[in-house]
């Protein structure tokens, strides 16, 4: 069965923001990094589940493969997000609660109080389930991860690397263009591989590892790439 919101390199490269509006690939995937740094900073201070969280980046990710940053504000579209994750994931905060912790994260509010942005988000509610078609299925890297943790015996610090590379991995689309499993796969590695730590030996991981070699490659030098980018956004 066809991924609907699963797309190519290219595809993201030709998202309305680009080709309608002109931004460069590089001022889109700031637009993203920052709206999604918001969402978990926000969720963070809501005490959301990692899971809910996560389902809002990647609803802001899929809602800008359709829509441009410049018809929609990054903030308001990533609020909704946030708050929208938080009723399908059964982890629900008020709208108002919402409202208040995401005017107190960005620095140059655009709305006047919390009233104000609290009827913004109900209003773009709708917007952003029609652009994301209804569908909050999503499969987040997480549940893979710790399998893989578990059948490794991964050690704690090790695992928290993998995890961190796996939030980092949420700031840029890569959830638009590979499944969950193989951005754990990923995170995975790359979590072992910063501690210096060889993965055990493993017949069914070296299979993988040469099968999708490319892809995983691929996915750690994106996350890499993450990191030039500036910590102020």
């Amino acid at each position: 069965m066809t991924n609907m919101w699963q797309f190519t390199q290219e595809d993201i490269s030709q998202s309305p923001s680009i080709t309608k509006d002109g931004m460069s690939v590089e001022e889109e995937m700031l637009w993203r990094i920052r709206g999604v740094c918001c969402i978990q900073t926000v969720g963070s201070r809501l005490e959301l589940p990692l899971s809910t969280i996560a389902t809002a980046t990647v609803l802001f990710h899929r809602f800008y493969t359709r829509e441009s940053f410049k018809d929609y504000c990054y903030s308001l579209v990533g609020a909704t997000c946030l708050f929208l994750a938080g009723k399908s994931d059964e982890a629900s905060r008020k709208v108002e609660d919402v409202a208040r912790a995401w005017l107190n994260q960005i620095e140059e509010p655009v709305f006047e109080d919390i009233d104000q942005l609290s009827d913004e988000i109900l209003y773009y509610e709708l917007l952003v389930l029609d652009v994301t078609c209804c569908d909050l299925t999503i499969e987040l890297p997480y549940h893979t991860l710790m399998q893989l943790a578990e059948y490794f015996n991964t050690p704690e610090e090790i695992l928290v690397s993998c995890l961190t590379y796996a939030n980092d991995s949420l700031r840029i689309p890569l959830c638009t263009t590979y499944e969950a499993k193989m951005i754990a796969a990923a995170c995975f590695q790359m979590g072992y591989a910063y501690h210096n730590v060889s993965i055990p030996d493993s017949s069914s991981w070296n299979m993988m590892i040469d099968d999708f070699l490319e892809d995983l490659i691929d996915i750690s030098n994106n996350i890499v790439e993450l990191y030039r980018f500036p910590d102020e956004l």
